[in-house]
This record gives structure tokens, C-alpha cells and sequence, in this order.
């Protein structure tokens, strides 16, 4: 009988938690293979990051990639220190509350993937081949995966660790400024910074965490011209700061129905943590919250999630996603010095004339025009959800064929709260399964490590007990003339 095989979509972060899972659990004679069009395995957007001052927002005692050993993390990074190890050896010593260069992280990925790898039992072989996933097809009894260069994999199993991606536009508008070197709309193109002289002129459209990853990235490149970040509302991250974790306040007997009460009951526990002089504040309340945001999710009606994405979005996201505390030191500190200048408006129209990019905007304080003009524009407006409007082929022919079909509220994908993905008739496809970014519209909280890193253990235990064997031999890659 033909081994069973299992294909993973996609070699970051969620990918290769995946597979380093099943390496670790499968006994049974499988084929794993991780599809993955970087040579660096692990990384991804988040954890590729090359600036000294792209850090964590996550303290180094909550990064294990192991549910099992939540201090593996902070004991790997240790000891990484301890033998003068890059730039942790210019680091003060690490505790469970530092917080660290992501690519840092980034390497203990990919050493703990290699290592799951080189420790497999013997029956259960790993295969990464390089290329990027453009199709996929189910012929009834096994997954086609279709390969940029013309291969095809066949699998039982298939993973779809996608990531998060690239930004809408700035303006939802067709603009001929678009096309201009000036414009740069996926934040991480690595030529996002040429032609740019030292005293130019930059616009970061959004305010978050990628906004600022660049305006320090800048800074570390001895850029001396204003940085403007420029976001609808003006929410910026707010500041990590150690609190005493708050009581927990919500359970699975008594979710809030509506986010009208939601707000209520999380404003009524602000007030206590704060009044009770303890220590306590609204970070104690928020991240009792954590376990449980999901299941508020999935509790609250459409009509709910809808509200609570029209008005509170921005709000959760700027408490909810925290930078550490060096990061905010480094931007008040440039912010002090007049170097990044923070504004508040809705883009009009941009256009490209003499020499640079002209920027109307309508001031959220003023309800005035402004104009700025700089040398260049980046999009750092955050991820699209809406997997329709991303015209890649893997997603457009999943997306023709009825094999995915977008959550309502064009949050990701439609999945059980499991990542089993449902097809255009709303049923689960038991070969298929997600997890990470994909999963936001079922599970809200989604997309940091420590609830990626449980969703990667659970469906690696899943498809390590259930796939069934191969009717062909397992991997078998044809070539295409």
C-alpha cells in the first residue's frame, strides 16, 4: 500500500509549524511536502525582517513554537546568548518579559523546523520544493497541486498556510499615480527605497505596526527627511507595559451577546482594575480577554461582527496589537525631533508632478484640504482580508472552482473553527484545511503566534491520525511539456 502524503501550501511561520508538527508526531510511514517559493523556510513576511529595530510584540516567555514546553522559546534564546550568539550577545540578558529583534525569531523557525526534520522516525520523509503554488484540483481521490514551473504534486492532505496579504489601495479609486516609481504598494518590495535621496520627503499611508517597522527602517538608513504617517483616524500602537494579568470576567457561560454589552462589561472591569491600585490597568483587562475573543466571536451574530468591525476595529487594533517598549521609545523619540510627523485625514486624490507626489487629504480634526508633497508614497495600510479582490491564480482558480469562498464579512475564508476549509455549498472539505490569516472571519484572533502556534498543533495531531493512504505513489512529480 502506497504511503499516505501530505502537501503544505506556503513555507512560513503557520506552514512550517505545521510540518515541523507532523515530523515530530506521525509514526506511520507519510510524505510531507512543504511548497514554498522563499529558500528561507520559517520566516515569512514577519520573521525576515533584516532592520536591528524590527522587534517582537510578543515578550520572548510567550514565543514557544511547542504548546507543550511554553518556556522552550526563552531556554533557546538563552542559551543562543550564553554562547555569544549574534546580536543576542549585545542584548541584555533575556527574561520572559523581553522583548527581542524579530530575526531572531525568524532563526529559531527555521532551527527547530531542520531539527524535526533531521529527528523524523524513519518511514516519515520531508520534501520542500521551492516554486509557488499557482492550482489546485481535487480528482476524487487525491489534491493536484500546480507549480509555477509546470509541476504537479498529488497529496491526500493539503494545507493552505498563505499568510497574510498585500494592502488595498490607499484610494478607492483607479489613480494613474499608482504606477509611478513613486508609489510603492506592497510595503516589503525590496525596492521600495530607490531613487529616495536622504533628505526627501516620505508618506506612509496607515499608522500600525508596518508603518512603523519602515519609519524605523528609514531612520537606521541615515534618512534625514520628515516621515509622515498618515491613517483615517489617527490610532496609533499603543506601548507594551507589564501589568498583573485581571481576574477572568468572561466565560463560556456568559459571552456578551452584543458589543454594545461586550463594551460595557470590558469598561466596568477597566474602572475596577484601575480603582483596585494594584497595579491593574485596561492591558490586565484586554489580555484576560484573549482566550476567549474567539469564542466571543463565534457567539456574536453577523450583524455583530459587522458593527464591531464598522466602529471598534481600529480601536482593538491599536490597544490589541502593542509595539514593546523600545519601539516606542525609538518613535517619540523621532517624533520629538520633528523627524516623523503624525496625521489624521482621508486621502483624496495623489498625482505625480514635477518631481514628486501631491497629496490631497481632508484633516479628520480641521475637515480641511491639506497637501503634502513628498518624494514617495508607501502603502502600509495593512493586510487585505478580502480574498476575492487579490488576483492571484491559486486563489482566483480556488475561488472559480468553488473550492473556497469568502467569509461574508470578506474577513478570509469560510472554514470550521478547526481550519477544515468549506467549499461554495458551505460543506467542509475533509482533504483541505487552513489556519493562520485565512482564519480570521471564524476565529477573529488569529494571526499572532501564540494562537498560531496552537492551530499548527492541533491540525498536525489531525492529519497525523486520519490520512488515509495514497492511491498513487505519494509526491509523485509529473513535468508538463
Amino acid at each position: 500500500m502506497a504511503q499516505p502524503s501530505i502537501a503544505v501550501v506556503g513555507g512560513g511561520a503557520a506552514g512550517s509549524l505545521v510540518c515541523a508538527g507532523l515530523l515530530r508526531r506521525c509514526r506511520a510511514p507519510i510524505e510531507i511536502t512543504l511548497i514554498e517559493r522563499s529558500k528561507q523556510l520559517g520566516r515569512g513576511l514577519a520573521f525576515s525582517a533584516s532592520s536591528p529595530r524590527h522587534w517582537m510584540n510578543v515578550p520572548a516567555g510567550n514565543m514557544s513554537c511547542w504548546p507543550e514546553a511554553p518556556n522552550h522559546f526563552l531556554e533557546w534564546a538563552r542559551e543562543r546568548q550564553a554562547q555569544g550568539s549574534g546580536c543576542l550577545a549585545l542584548l541584555p540578558p533575556v527574561r520572559a518579559d523581553s522583548f527581542l529583534p524579530r530575526a531572531i525569531y525568524g532563526e529559531y523557525l527555521a532551527q527547530q523546523l531542520a531539527q524535526a526534520r533531521m529527528e523524523a522516525p524513519r518511514g516519515v520523509t520531508f520534501n520542500v520544493i521551492t516554486q509557488e503554488a499557482v492550482d489546485l484540483h481535487h480528482n476524487g481521490r487525491q489534491a493536484l497541486v500546480l507549480l509555477q514551473n509546470g509541476q504537479v504534486v498529488f497529496a491526500d492532505q493539503v494545507v493552505l498556510a498563505l499568510g497574510v496579504l498585500p494592502s488595498e489601495y490607499p484610494v478607492q479609486k483607479p489613480l494613474k499615480f499608482f504606477s509611478s516609481q513613486r508609489y510603492v504598494h506592497f510595503a516589503w518590495n525590496r525596492d521600495r527605497w530607490r531613487g529616495l535621496e536622504p533628505d526627501d520627503e516620505v508618506l506612509l499611508v496607515g499608522q500600525g505596526l508596518t508603518s512603523i517597522d519602515l519609519a524605523l527602517e528609514l531612520a537606521d538608513r541615515d534618512h534625514r527627511g520628515r516621515i509622515h504617517l498618515l491613517s483615517r483616524r489617527g490610532f496609533r500602537p499603543k506601548e507594551h507595559r507589564w501589568e498583573p494579568p485581571w481576574r477572568a470576567f468572561v466565560d463560556a457561560k456568559n459571552l456578551p451577546a452584543t458589543v454594545r454589552e461586550a463594551i460595557r462589561v470590558v469598561r466596568a472591569n477597566i474602572k475596577a482594575a484601575e480603582a483596585s491600585g494594584a497595579g491593574f490597568g485596561w492591558r490586565s483587562v484586554l489580555d484576560s480577554l484573549r482566550p476567549v475573543t474567539p469564542a466571543i466571536w463565534q457567539n456574536w451574530p453577523m450583524a455583530e461582527r459587522a458593527r464591531f468591525l464598522r466602529h471598534l476595529r481600529p480601536i482593538w487594533e491599536a490597544h490589541r496589537h502593542r509595539v514593546c517598549p523600545e519601539v516606542g521609545a525609538w518613535m517619540q523619540d523621532l517624533a520629538n525631533s520633528g523627524r516623523v510627523h503624525f496625521l489624521a485625514g482621508r486621502i483624496r486624490n495623489i498625482v505625480e508632478e514635477s518631481g514628486v507626489a501631491r497629496v490631497e487629504y481632508r484633516d479628520r480634526r480641521s475637515q480641511q484640504i491639506r497637501e503634502l508633497r513628498v518624494a514617495k508614497v508607501v502603502n502600509c495600510t495593512g493586510p487585505l482580508t478580502d480574498y476575492t479582490k487579490y488576483q492571484h491564480p491559486l486563489l482566483v482558480s480556488l475561488l472559480a472552482q468553488g473550492i473556497i469562498t469568502h467569509d461574508p464579512l470578506a474577513l478570509g475564508v469560510e472554514a470550521t473553527a478547526d481550519g477544515m476549509v468549506k467549499g461554495f455549498d458551505h460543506r467542509p472539505l475533509p482533504w483541505l484545511h487552513t489556519l493562520g490569516a485565512l482564519l480570521q472571519g471564524v476565529l477573529w484572533e488569529t494571526v499572532a503566534i501564540p494562537e498560531i502556534r496552537g492551530q499548527a498543533a492541533r491540525l498536525a495531531e489531525v492529519l497525523a491520525a486520519t490520512v488515509p493512504a495514497a492511491s498513487v505513489e505519494p509526491n509523485e512529480v509529473i513535468q508538463y511539456d
